[in-house]
Formats: structure tokens, sequence, C-alpha cells
């Protein structure tokens, strides 16, 4: 089962402080947005991805990915989440999101493991989230070729002892191209 994107570290120099940035989503925005959902921005809003996520200026620029949320309910009562449970209702939303351009991300994989896919651009497909763990249903469409128009580059494969031979692997990725318009 896909669990969206996750954090896995960060290249280059400096600390490595797993932050985030904190970015308003819309009162009453009633979509679902679930730990590990791409996100992008709506009239200076956080949205749920709608399209294939890039990390240019195009028109589905993704500004990073969703590691929760805080919220107060229709009830008045402030609620923090692994994920954000949209509902119309909602007022004071905001989403926390890793912004960092050289993060290293894990995401699952679509398909086997093979070493030629090192270096290689290809799509993020979104995926149903689960309101039972507040995780996403992002993976990596590997099982295709590369793709220069595809949202991140395959950096490798995580090293467990079974992980790497297994149908839908858990892969290391990072964002492409490396964006400078985060947090624009």
């Amino acid at each position: 089962m896909a669990y969206g994107l996750r954090r896995a570290g960060r290249e280059g120099d400096g600390y490595n402080t797993s932050g985030f940035s904190e970015m308003a989503i819309a009162d009453a925005y009633a979509t679902d947005i679930y730990n590990g959902d791409c996100c992008e921005l709506s009239s200076g809003n956080l949205i749920i991805s709608t399209g294939v996520p890039q990390g240019d200026d195009s028109a589905d620029a993704t500004v990073g990915f969703l590691v929760g949320a805080r919220w107060v309910d229709s009830n008045g009562t402030p609620t923090w989440g692994q994920y954000y449970d949209g509902n119309s209702g909602n007022t004071e939303c905001f989403g926390f999101i890793v912004t960092d351009p050289n993060v290293l991300i894990k995401v699952q994989g679509n398909a086997s493991w093979a070493q030629d896919q090192i270096g290689a651009q290809n799509q993020l497909v979104a995926g149903s989230g689960n309101t039972t763990t507040g995780n996403s249903g992002w993976y990596v469409a590997n099982s295709s070729s590369a793709d220069a128009t595809g949202g991140v580059f395959i950096r490798g494969v995580i090293k467990d002892g079974v992980n790497e031979n297994s149908s839908t692997p858990d892969l290391l990725v990072s964002f492409a191209p490396l964006a400078s318009i985060w947090n624009s």
C-alpha cells in the first residue's frame, strides 16, 4: 500500500532540521489533504496538487508535501492532525509542508527496482489517501520509461535486505528540476 512522500534526508551541507513551513489552507476547503500528498498554491492558499506535480513554474508547480495540519473544526474545536480532514465548516486552517528544495524523499514505486533507474526522471502519481492512517496514496511510476516532464529524479532504492526485491519498492527521490520557486 502506498504511503505518499516521506522526508528521508537532505542533500548538501547545513543542518538537517527536518523543518517545514506552515501555509494557509482556505477556510471551508472541503478536500482532504493526506500526509505525503503533493501540494500547490491556489490564490495564495494550499491545495492538493490537481495535476502531475512539477518542480518548475508550470500550472501544477509543487510547493512541497504535507506532513500535518491544524484547523478549527465546525464545532469551534482547535484540531491537529496527521492529515487535513477537509470540511466546509473548518476555519483557521494551516498545513505543515516540507518545502526544502534539497530534500531527499522516500516514496513507493509501482514496479520492481532496476539499477538503471538511477537518474531517471519519472512521474509522481496521485493515489487514494487513507482516513484510518492519514497517509497519502502518491507513488512514483517507475514502471514506465523515463519522462523528461516527470516530477522527481530517482536517486536509488531504500536497501533493507528485502525492499529492493519488492514489486513495489521504497525509492529515494528528489524533486525535479530542483525548484527555486518554492514558497513564492
